[in-house]
């Protein structure tokens, strides 16, 4: 009988047998860790989601020891919404006043339909440009098209000065509600009578208000602002926050 041999031909090779087995090893330890980390995360993200509506008010949005609309109320009280139409699109969710108890939650479908609008605005946009860039050929001909000068009337010097003062004349500019394209959000309510309260709070600081229709059938009360004056927007807000003990937001109408 022959003795059995050994079945590495050279030393080099059962080191490098040895080698290969420890990589082996070392990788099915972080396969395994990742996998076990994966599930770990999962687990823990699905408890956030399903926390999230248990504690929606940021700590800060009112002062201690303040008296607000909804301190020792059974009618008001602060609850956080999806900030809808938001001028300032890093602003996502608000606390405001209502007479209800809805929860982010319950504005799912209206924060999808605003999703939709703003794809297919800026889709428009996109589409709109393209076509900007295919009629620019057409306007450069325009253009450079000669164009046949008219005889002008000579108009009496005494009636060119007539015409002179009444278009130097400046008329005056009413600011008006309908002038101002948002509104400073206060509060949102489902029962009419319940937004009365606001709207005297509002007139005794000396705020203009405004109420329109909101989703779920609510009615919003708020301060109209020009979305273009960036430092009132964030004036009136302070100062809004601050009177009612909110965290409110500039809603375009």
């Amino acid at each position: 009988m022959t003795p059995d041999k050994d079945i590495f031909s050279s030393r080099e090779g059962r080191w490098d047998f040895v080698i290969a087995i420890v990589v082996i090893a070392i990788f099915s330890a972080f396969i395994y860790m990742y996998m076990f980390n994966k599930e770990e995360d999962s687990s823990v993200s699905v408890t956030d989601v399903e926390t999230l509506d248990e504690t929606p008010l940021p700590a800060s949005f009112h002062s201690e020891g303040r008296e607000y609309v909804y301190s020792n109320s059974d009618v008001y009280e602060p609850i956080t919404i999806p900030a809808k139409d938001a001028y300032d699109h890093n602003k996502s969710t608000a606390v405001v006043i209502s007479d209800t108890t809805l929860t982010v939650s319950d504005f799912k479908e209206e924060i999808n339909v605003d999703l939709e609008e703003e794809i297919t605005t800026e889709v428009q946009s996109i589409s709109k440009g393209a076509s900007d860039e295919s009629t620019s050929e057409e306007i450069i001909a325009d253009i450079e098209t000669p164009i046949i000068e008219k005889k002008e009337t000579k108009t009496p010097v005494a009636k060119k000065v007539e015409q002179l003062q009444e278009t130097t004349k400046t008329a005056p500019v009413a600011t008006t509600n309908s002038s101002l394209n948002c509104i400073a959000m206060v509060g949102i309510f489902k029962d009419p009578n319940n937004k009365n309260t606001i709207i005297e709070k509002l007139k005794t600081l000396g705020y203009t208000h405004d109420e329109g229709a909101y989703p779920k059938g609510l009615i919003y009360v708020g301060v109209p602002v020009d979305c273009g004056n960036e430092a009132k927007r964030k004036q009136l807000i302070l100062e809004l926050n601050e009177a009612f003990g909110i965290d409110s937001w500039v809603k375009k109408r």
